[in-house]
């Protein structure tokens, strides 16, 4: 149950913290034809899975079954998938800090035991 503190506790930071900051630094005008990631809708991209691992999130933390819990690491995977899929999108600058982050949350993702 404490690890399951931590990880909320962490995944709250990590949706109100990096998110905002991810969408007041990656405004670009930049309009070019051959890039993948599409930087003007960039939330569009990870949207649906921050709103999935939201409600994984809840359902574990209301019933913490075996189920529920591999449930919520997948969607917390996912969505950290999601956000590298915007990476084009994030400032140079502060291209490594955001990786950075993402490994650090996957790492603490994938370390949550489902037993």
């Amino acid at each position: 149950m404490k690890n399951q503190k931590k990880i909320t506790r962490t995944a709250f930071f990590f949706i109100c913290f990096l998110i905002p900051i991810m969408g007041l630094t990656s405004c670009s005008k930049s309009d070019d034809k051959d890039d993948i990631t599409n930087c003007t809708n960039w939330s569009d991209q990870w949207l649906a899975q921050a709103n999935a691992y939201s409600a994984a999130a809840e359902v574990y933390a209301n019933d913490p079954t075996v189920d529920n819990c591999g449930k919520y690491k997948t969607a917390g995977l996912k969505y950290i998938d999601a956000l590298e899929s915007v990476i084009d999108c994030v400032p140079t600058g502060n291209a490594k800090e955001y990786i950075d982050s993402l490994n650090e949350y996957r790492a603490e993702v994938n370390a949550i035991a489902c037993n």
